[in-house]
């Protein structure tokens, strides 16, 4: 069975591109996904242009390198990100899980990625 490196190179010489899908946060603009030929040089937000943290969802290969970068998830207003209540003071399932913790949110990033819907 050939493993990914060889198809790769198949399809390298074949006029295809190697590309990473990432997802990229930016605190003003929110969670944005796309793919580059990312080498783990810093990323930039695609509305302020600011370096911002990013994280490799996958490696694939495409015909066409300009994938446009989508909005998963835009960023909350400047006042609803700080609470400054103790934890104790909150009511139950008022503190919000991260979603990038949440088990739903993986399940659906492997759909996705699978191309399942």
């Amino acid at each position: 069975m050939q493993g990914f490196a060889e198809l790769a190179l198949e399809l390298l010489k074949a006029g295809y591109h190697l590309v990473f899908w990432v997802e990229i946060t930016c605190p003003d603009h929110g969670d944005w996904r796309g793919a580059c030929a990312w080498d783990g040089q810093t990323l930039c937000c695609p509305r302020c242009q600011e370096a911002v943290e990013a994280s490799l969802l996958a490696r694939g290969l495409t015909k066409d390198p300009t994938v446009p970068w989508k909005c998963v998830s835009p960023a909350l207003p400047q006042g609803w990100k700080t609470d400054d209540r103790p934890a104790a003071a909150m009511q139950r399932g008022e503190r919000v899980i991260s979603r990038k913790r949440c088990d739903r949110f993986f399940a659906r990033a492997r759909r996705e990625l699978a191309g399942v819907g």
